[in-house]
């Protein structure tokens, strides 16, 4: 029977290999049940996209057949590199690589040199040097990976889309929030900038509850000029030839261009076309958002409360630093009275004694003297 702790099926009857194999990776085994909520216990709250997006890369490389990678604004955060950084070639081996995966392995997807543009330990988040871009080698592949705001993007975009007609380029964070709302580095002097609230899905606006992190968000989403997938629509219109662009709708996600008359054009829209045409992604990204948003505003809360909580404790603090000094107050002052009761009966006491001294000790005397009954 199953649960019995057997690798079997039905009554008794082991599963295939394959059956098991399956059944394995996706859901665990009858005897260890618990590898997919072990795997979501190590996951991070916000999914790596670069991480989550590798058979993507993989499909794109793979029928691009690619060697040259320009990637622009990527941010280091793991892995290892061979080669040196700032405007020379690598030897690309996992350049950019998501947290414990090899989501930037281009090396190992056929690639044989990795030009990077605006990133490193010294560069600013989220800013794109378009002299370095123009300068940068025509590459089969480039990715934009870091700018969140419709200049900088389109700035970026325009370079490419003259200079490599026959690359594909990969633009990250097309949808939300970034896609029809720019997202501005921390410090950058936007007007339209809040500097402290960022998107929330339950509502259109902004909010301190939003998505903020080291970045300033746009007050008003849409219109002209504003937001990621705004600057790839901007830029295949003045673009010198026509581009063609697709959308995987996940983690945020990730726009893909190409020419229409590039010679792997066909195939590339063929091979993409599982991620590019799913209405389950398109959902869980729904689903996605919606409750990490929910968190942000969960999380927003919950510093809200502390914050009051800690204001709190300081008022009540004060207050019984107060009472403590009320009570010090009023020992002081039965203390003085004390004093003063004390001072009142000694003048009393000499009040009642005679005024004669020698009456005063001729009673004393009488008073030793007298026979008790």
């Amino acid at each position: 029977m199953a649960g019995n702790g057997e690798p079997g099926g039905v009554a008794g009857r082991p599963a295939t290999a394959t059956a098991a194999r399956v059944a394995a990776r996706w859901g665990g085994t009858r005897l260890d049940p618990h590898g997919q909520a072990r795997r979501a216990r190590a996951e991070p709250l916000q999914a790596e996209a670069r991480t989550g997006l590798r058979e993507v890369l993989e499909a794109v490389m793979l029928t691009r057949e690619v060697r040259g990678v320009v990637e622009v604004g990527g941010t280091e955060v793991g892995g290892t590199e061979a080669g040196v950084v700032g405007g020379r070639d690598l030897a690309g081996a996992a350049v950019r690589v998501g947290q414990g995966g090899a989501a930037g392995g281009y090396r190992e997807l056929g690639a044989t040199t990795v030009h990077r543009v605006g990133s490193g330990p010294d560069a600013a988040p989220g800013v794109v040097p378009v002299e370095s871009l123009v300068e940068a080698p025509v590459a089969d592949l480039y990715v934009l990976d870091g700018p969140t705001d419709h200049t900088s993007v389109l700035d970026a975009l325009t370079v490419v889309l003259a200079a490599a007609p026959d690359a594909v380029v990969l633009v990250h964070d097309v949808l939300w929030p970034t896609g029809r709302r720019d997202r501005y580095p921390a410090g950058a002097a936007a007007a339209r900038s809040t500097g402290h609230e960022g998107a929330l899905v339950r509502h259109d606006g902004v909010s301190p509850a939003g998505i903020v992190g080291a970045f300033a968000t746009a007050v008003e989403a849409g219109g002209q000029r504003n937001g990621v997938l705004t600057a790839v629509e901007d830029a295949i219109a003045g673009a010198p030839e026509p581009w063609s662009l697709a959308i995987v709708p996940a983690l945020s996600g990730l726009a893909v261009l190409a020419r229409d008359g590039a010679p792997f054009a066909e195939e590339l829209w063929e091979a993409l076309l599982p991620w590019t045409n799913s209405e389950l992604l398109a959902l869980l990204e729904r689903n996605r958002i919606a409750l990490y948003s929910q968190v942000q505003e969960l999380r927003h809360g919950a510093a809200l409360a502390a914050a009051e909580t800690e204001d709190l404790r300081s008022r009540l603090r004060s207050c019984s630093r107060r009472l403590d000094a009320a009570w010090d107050e009023v020992a002081e002052q039965r203390a003085t009275i004390a004093r003063y009761e004390t001072t009142i009966e000694q003048q009393q006491a000499r009040l009642d004694e005679p005024a004669n001294p020698l009456a005063a000790v001729l009673a004393r005397a009488l008073h030793r003297h007298t026979p008790r009954p």
